[in-house]
C-alpha cells in the first residue's frame, strides 16, 4: 500500500458518518491494518505530504545530520533559482558533510544519493518528447508479384 493510499485510508477513517469496519471493507483491508495505519498517522502524513506519496516504505536516512545538511544546501539552491542538483553533486556534498561532522564510516553510494533525491523530489526530469507525426512521409504500397 502506497503512502497516498494510506493517506486516503486515514481521511476515510476520519469521516464520522462511517465506521472503521465500513472503511476497511471499502478499501479491502483488514481492520487491524486500518488501525495500524491510523495509529501511525503522524509519520504517514509527514512523509506523504512531501514528494514520496508514491512510496511504500517510511525509511529515512541512516544519518539524519548528513541528510539535513545536504537538504539545506539543495533547498538553498532551489531558492536561488538553480535546478535540482545532480546525483554526483549530492554525493559530493554528502561526503563533505560527513567529513565535517566527523563521520568517517559514512559512505555516500549512488543508491543513497538516488534515494535522497526521491525522498525530497530533487530529480531532474526532462519533459516527455512529443510523438513524431509527420505528414510529409509518403508510404507506397508494396507490390506483390
Amino acid at each position: 500500500m502506497t503512502l497516498a493510499q494510506k493517506m486516503a485510508l486515514i481521511r476515510a477513517a476520519d469521516d464520522p458518518t462511517r465506521t472503521r469496519t465500513q472503511v476497511a471493507r471499502e478499501f479491502g483491508v483488514c481492520l487491524s491494518t486500518l488501525c495500524t495505519v491510523v495509529k501511525r498517522r503522524a509519520a504517514i502524513e509527514g512523509e506523504g505530504a512531501g514528494a514520496g506519496a508514491g512510496r511504500k516504505r517510511l525509511r529515512g536516512a541512516r544519518d539524519a545530520r548528513v541528510e539535513a545538511e545536504v537538504l539545506r544546501w539543495a533547498r538553498a539552491g532551489a531558492a536561488a533559482g538553480r535546478p535540482p542538483p545532480s546525483r554526483a553533486a549530492v554525493r559530493e556534498r554528502a561526503t563533505a558533510a560527513a567529513r565535517r561532522l566527523g563521520l568517517p564510516a559514512f559512505r555516500c553510494s549512488s543508491g543513497w544519493a538516488r534515494r535522497f533525491q526521491e525522498r525530497h523530489a530533487l530529480l531532474l526530469r526532462a519533459p516527455a518528447p512529443a510523438p513524431h507525426r509527420s505528414e510529409t512521409h509518403c508510404y507506397l504500397p508494396l507490390a506483390i508479384r
